[in-house]
């Protein structure tokens, strides 16, 4: 009997920001399509929701630095 391999393929993206204002203001970002998670270690990234839509609060700070959370999609 032939062997049989399962090909796994996890679509991701990658969520990223920078604020040019420096003003430190929340910026809150909405992606509404599925995501199936979001992981950051980012400790500026917060993960508000997943599922039917994703939703992130970015607080960037006012260094002007890009922040970012992997999504998986689905």
């Amino acid at each position: 009997m032939p062997s049989r391999r399962a090909l796994l393929r996890i679509a991701t993206a990658l969520a990223a920001t920078a604020r040019a204002r420096r003003d430190g203001a929340a910026i809150d970002l909405t992606r509404h399509r599925a995501a199936a998670s979001a992981s950051t270690g980012d400790p500026s990234v917060q993960v508000l929701s997943t599922g039917s839509a994703l939703r992130l609060r970015i607080t960037p700070g006012t260094l002007g630095a890009v922040h970012q959370a992997v999504v998986r999609l689905g």
